[in-house]
């Protein structure tokens, strides 16, 4: 489940990135292909097209210190794929993982992820992925992740959340 806090836009966190380094990070880079058949994710040399599934979206006025939540429990399946669209475009992009609250129990712990796209103008190698920083890219965007199961009314978490974003502020 995806969790967006209302009205804390982009350039605000652009600004307090630095706060984050040092907590820990895992870096995920995706290429994203877009076209009018669907989106499709490249996973080393295997294909997959993105299922979504919307489902509404959710609004917690007041969630924790005048901050609203809104929740998103939209579903992404992945089905291997064979072809990749004639007309498309290729996005490259790099997801950084900072963990909030140094649980690694899945169950428990609340990720917050930060979304950033690269643009090469040739072909990239894996050594350029390794030393890509979240100020090498145009941030797309970002939210906390946590598991389904995870009772996000509990006051830890929200004091959890309201503290980690605390440092963004």
């Amino acid at each position: 489940m995806k969790l967006y806090i209302e009205n804390f836009g982009i350039s605000n966190l652009v600004k307090t990135l630095g706060v984050l380094e040092k907590y820990p990070v895992h870096k995920k880079y995706k290429s994203e292909i877009y076209s009018d058949d669907g989106i499709y994710n490249v996973n080393n040399i295997d294909l997959y097209k993105c299922v979504i599934k919307d489902d509404d979206i959710k609004k917690i006025d007041n969630y924790y210190n005048d901050k609203s939540l809104l929740i998103d429990n939209s579903k992404v399946t992945y089905i291997k794929w064979n072809q990749i669209p004639y007309e498309h475009i290729i996005l490259h992009t790099c997801e950084f993982h900072y963990l909030v609250n140094n649980l690694v129990n899945q169950e428990t712990s609340i990720i917050f992820v930060i979304i950033g796209k690269k643009v090469f103008d040739r072909v990239y190698n894996m050594e350029e992925e390794i030393k890509l920083n979240y100020k090498d890219l145009d941030l797309m965007d970002f939210y906390f992740e946590v598991s389904d199961t995870l009772d996000i009314h509990h006051e830890t978490v929200k004091q959890e959340i309201n503290e980690f974003l605390s440092l963004l502020n």
